[in-house]
């Protein structure tokens, strides 16, 4: 082989060589965008699937009709489950609310007494709870949180067990409410005994 045939096979093999490099190039940079906008879309997804406090959208729908006595139920019992004093202090609220609309409502009232007694506002629960007491004196949930509200919130352990036994006799023995019923009245007697 001549040298002019060594130059031409090496300018081929350089074509060649950099023909191959640019198209790995161009692959590698076309990869990369695909991919960042394939992130990007995969971000703004994100952003748009986090989860939103679902009780600041059912305070919006309850503000915008505040006759609304279902959703405003629903956002204090979302606010309550949050477990925090401001979740306990705007459930307590809104559960007032409902009783503005409908005093003789005993769950609302019931659930009401229990966000007071979180919020250590012990006597005002014991007040709501034997008010729904009034209204209705076999509703087992009141029951069972009055014995909760005398044994833990004010040591009266004795009327404590016989609010607990009220809520006993009036749902099923064996259902879960009932064991823990039991574990309660166990304790405020193990209580009863040190005094």
């Amino acid at each position: 082989m001549s040298i002019l045939q060594l130059r031409a096979k090496k300018r081929q093999q350089k074509i060649i060589l950099w023909t191959v490099a640019v198209v790995l190039g161009l692959g590698l940079i076309a990869s990369s965008v695909a991919w960042t906008i394939g992130n990007s879309s995969n971000i703004n997804q994100n952003q748009n699937n986090q989860v939103i406090d679902p009780a600041i959208a059912l305070e919006a729908e309850v503000l915008a009709n505040p006759t609304d006595v279902n959703k405003m139920y629903q956002l204090a019992v979302t606010l309550f489950d949050k477990s925090t004093p401001e979740g306990y202090l705007k459930a307590a609220y809104y559960f007032g609310k409902i009783l503005e609309l409908n005093s003789t409502n005993v769950p609302v009232m019931v659930d009401r007494a229990i966000a007071l007694f979180y919020l250590g506002q012990v006597d005002d629960a014991i007040k709501q709870v034997e008010d729904a007491l009034k209204i209705d004196p076999n509703h087992v949930k009141a029951h069972f949180n009055y014995g909760i509200f005398l044994g833990y919130g004010k040591q009266k352990y004795k009327e404590g067990i016989a609010e607990l036994e009220k809520a006993i006799a009036l749902s099923d023995p064996t259902s879960a409410d009932a064991q823990n019923a039991k574990k309660i009245i166990e304790e405020f007697e193990k209580n009863l005994n040190k005094k």
